[in-house]
């Protein structure tokens, strides 16, 4: 085992797991995701809830847990509190859920079996599955969960990008993955999904993705989305790979006629048309 300078353990037969949680205006839900957490069996070495300017109770909310670190990100949207937040995270692997998520009591110690298993030094993340929170209905919560992820987001995505993709409420990566990755990982999130977006850069980079169905939550925001928003989730859908084809074909060219390839895991247009 070796340790860096800043403390962190690479290699270590037990990695140290954070969990990072973008939240805005979560009164309602955080407080059930937080407490998932401090349920865990194996608990994690870090939790840090990124509040993105609520004007609600989140921010105390998040304040009341010991455990918790609570941090501000001013500029709005998932993607720039959710790099506050891992880019501050200290662990070897970085986990990522919703402030919606409630995580089942063994995930933490699921994502850190399997990273003691397989290390923490390469370009690498992992996905699960999850239910909704349906109130007296769990067959059914089960089955919308399933339908969703299992039939629905896995499949399609996997088919667009040509891999494993990971899910924004349900992942973790390792501290090697995100520092590699992060110098391109600022899509505006309004043309492109963030969770595809990460899971794009972290195969172009080298990396894999795992899907790990122990890996699980469950969600209590259920909600019937308007088909204007489906349609805008549809149409979106393939911009995490469109975005970096400009970047791949100049690799390309650099790469044909002896330049130098340009640094990031996907070069530096962030352009969609």
């Amino acid at each position: 085992m070796t340790i860096d300078d800043d403390g962190r353990r690479r290699g270590s037969p037990r990695p140290r797991v954070s969990i990072v949680i973008p939240a805005w205006n979560e009164q309602d839900y955080l407080g059930e995701c937080l407490e998932a957490i401090a349920a865990q069996t194996d608990p994690p070495d870090e939790v840090i809830v990124v509040d993105n300017g609520s004007t609600d109770a989140t921010g105390r909310i998040a304040a009341s847990y010991p455990f918790v670190t609570v941090l501000e990100e001013p500029i709005p949207g998932i993607v720039p509190a959710r790099n506050r937040g891992l880019n501050a995270a200290t662990g070897d692997v970085l986990g990522r859920i919703d402030a919606d998520s409630i995580i089942d009591p063994g995930w933490v110690a699921v994502v850190r079996a399997h990273f003691t298993r397989a290390g923490t030094d390469e370009v690498a993340g992992i996905t699960g599955s999850g239910d909704a929170l349906i109130d007296g209905h769990p067959a059914l919560g089960h089955l919308l969960g399933k339908a969703t992820l299992e039939y629905g987001y896995y499949p399609i995505s996997e088919i667009l990008t040509g891999g494993q993709v990971m899910v924004g409420c349900n992942m973790a990566i390792t501290r090697t993955a995100w520092e590699t990755i992060r110098e391109d990982a600022f899509p505006d999130h309004t043309k492109v999904h963030e969770d595809l977006d990460l899971s794009v850069l972290i195969h172009r980079a080298g990396g894999h993705i795992h899907h790990l169905p122990e890996m699980r939550i469950r969600t209590r925001r259920v909600e019937l989305e308007p088909p204007a928003k489906l349609w805008w989730r549809l149409r979106i859908w393939p911009n995490a790979v469109t975005r970096h084809q400009h970047a791949v074909r100049v690799d390309a060219m650099s790469e044909k006629h002896g330049q130098p390839e340009r640094t990031g895991a996907a070069g530096s247009d962030h352009t969609i048309a």
